[in-house]
């Protein structure tokens, strides 16, 4: 009997002291529950918080599926216009020759063409001249015919009076002539030879400017060769947003049903 309560009293030491170190650690337990309690808030806080950002993911997704939209067409509409464009400048280079070659018939047309009135002109002033001493000598010898016939005793007074109005048609006739050669000469003079001269000088000028133009065709062939070249890549990568963009827009729904399970379980 006396062994047997010794040995329950040793037992019993033991359970006091176990008691006593359970005891101890219970503010460590406390104190640990109090932090994962706290914890769990903060989880579900954050759970909430990335709930609605989750959504706001989602609106952001489908603007950026409309963005993407908008730049594929300004992309195809920017191709398209360059691809033209290209081909206006080819077709604007393939006339090009024919324009050297054009420019250079008129220039030289026109230069003779400003010859060719500058040479009428000289026999238009000629033929003046010759007019003007021809009169002259016409009036001079129906002068002294007519002084004939009105001194003869027996004059014809119908013949003395057609020959009165032969001489007035005669004059009138020649005053006409003068007058007209001196028009045409004053038009040829300046007006016609002055204008064939200055488009003479200008398709002049134009042709000694056809090789700059060419030149300047060529630039902007190789530019718009360049700016098409680049317009691949710009299409590829254009693709490879989309994509990105589709790929993404399909995970949203999932991530968003996720973080909303997660927000459901915290709070449980």
């Amino acid at each position: 009997l006396s062994s047997g309560v010794g040995q329950l009293a040793s037992e019993s030491n033991q359970v006091t002291s176990g008691l006593g170190t359970l005891q101890s650690k219970t503010g460590t337990l406390s104190s640990g529950v109090g932090q994962l309690a706290t914890g769990s808030n903060q989880v579900t806080n954050g759970l909430g918080t990335l709930q609605t950002e989750s959504g706001q993911l989602a609106n952001g997704i489908t603007q950026l599926q409309t963005g993407s939209a908008s730049l594929t067409t300004g992309v195809k509409n920017y191709t398209d216009g360059v691809t033209s464009l290209s081909k206006g400048i080819d077709q604007l280079a393939g006339s090009t020759g024919s324009l050297a070659t054009d420019t250079n018939s008129l220039a030289t047309g026109s230069s003779d063409l400003t010859n060719g009135l500058q040479q009428l002109s000289g026999s238009v002033d000629s033929q003046n001249k010759q007019a003007v001493e021809s009169a002259a000598k016409l009036q001079e010898s129906l002068t002294k015919y007519e002084a004939t016939l009105k001194a003869k005793t027996n004059q014809d007074p119908d013949l003395v009076a057609g020959f009165e109005q032969l001489e007035t048609n005669i004059n009138a006739l020649m005053t006409q002539t003068e007058s007209s050669g001196t028009s045409l000469s004053t038009t040829l003079n300046q007006k016609l030879i002055p204008g064939s001269k200055k488009v003479s000088d200008g398709l002049t000028t134009l042709n000694q400017r056809v090789p700059t133009l060419t030149a300047a065709i060529t630039g902007l062939q190789n530019g718009a060769t360049k700016i098409i070249s680049n317009n691949d890549q710009l299409v590829t990568g254009t693709n490879s947003l989309n994509s990105g963009i589709n790929q993404l827009a399909t995970k949203a729904p999932s991530l968003v049903d996720g973080v909303s399970q997660l927000y459901s379980g915290s709070g449980k």
